[in-house]
């Protein structure tokens, strides 16, 4: 249901063990008493936990997760379009009805003619990352009922769509694994160091250091820089007071040291420093 022709790929999802919750995030005196990642057959991973409550009663839930699908569009402001139509789609009649035929068609690969029939319960929209929908799906088979839980989450100019299949699935363990691949979404649209930045010049008092900003993935939109001195080894630096510029004179309180620049690449999801290497040994101008 996101953008056709958007450049897509299917990855394994996060560990499960992951979205864990500890003893403390029960209350009324609930622990935890196993919890374990499981491998089954037509899925791409499966999460185990077994509570056992105050009153003496124990619970057990298994998750499955069935696929995580990354879409990268072109800008955030196309990603945000796509969003909205999946979100315009599934707000009508007709979408949903439609949403949960895919599913339906998605399940019958699995569980053959055990499937009987399935419905869309109520949407919630979290405030995760840019903007997220889950949708559940309640599913009849001969056997019982499982629930379907499909998560459209939008990061800048990422969209993801996450699908669990098992046993109901609290909206805090749900979040929690959608906050998580957030996160990691935005951290793969940071500047990323492709090349290191330099300093080209001659380190001697009074001479001028010039900085490369390096070279970065994720199309930076501002460098920042920050001049530090070192000793003879590149090690045991301190930044130079005022030194922010892309370039650098060399004073004479640098005699004896080196001088590495950090630079901060940034652009609208956040920003990442890599540092130089060492400049040569200042030293003092000839006579």
């Amino acid at each position: 249901m996101l953008a056709a022709g958007a450049l897509a790929a299917t990855a394994r999802g996060p560990s499960l063990g992951l979205i864990a919750l500890g003893p403390k995030e029960f209350g009324g005196g609930a622990k935890v008493t196993r919890q374990r990642g499981l491998r089954s057959p037509g899925y791409e991973a499966a999460f185990e936990r077994e509570v056992e409550f105050a009153t003496g009663e124990v619970g057990s839930s298994i998750l499955f997760f069935a696929t995580t699908t990354v879409e990268l569009a072109r800008t955030d402001a196309t990603t945000r379009a796509d969003f909205q139509s999946t979100r315009g789609a599934l707000a009508t009649t007709k979408g949903r009805i439609a949403a949960v035929a895919v599913i339906e068609a998605q399940l019958r690969k699995t569980l053959g003619k055990s499937l009987k029939a399935a419905a869309m319960g109520t949407i919630r929209t979290p405030r995760i990352g840019g903007n997220a929908l889950v949708v559940p799906i309640s599913v009849t088979t001969t056997t019982g009922r499982i629930q379907v839980v499909v998560a459209y989450l939008r990061v800048d100019r990422v969209l993801v769509t996450m699908t669990t299949v098992g046993a109901p699935v609290a909206a805090a363990d749900l979040d929690r694994l959608l906050r998580l691949t957030a996160k990691r979404a935005s951290a793969q649209l940071t500047p990323i160091s492709v090349s290191p930045p330099t300093i080209s010049g001659t380190a001697q008092v009074g001479r001028q250091l010039v900085a490369s900003s390096g070279s970065w993935a994720n199309r930076p939109t501002a460098y920042g820089y920050r001049w530090s001195r070192c000793d003879s080894t590149g090690s045991s630096c301190a930044p130079i007071p005022g030194a922010t510029g892309a370039t650098y004179t060399v004073a004479s309180g640098d005699t004896g040291s080196t001088i590495r620049v950090v630079v901060t690449a940034q652009n609208s999801a956040g920003a990442r420093s890599v540092v130089s290497t060492q400049s040569g040994l200042v030293t003092l101008p000839l006579p």
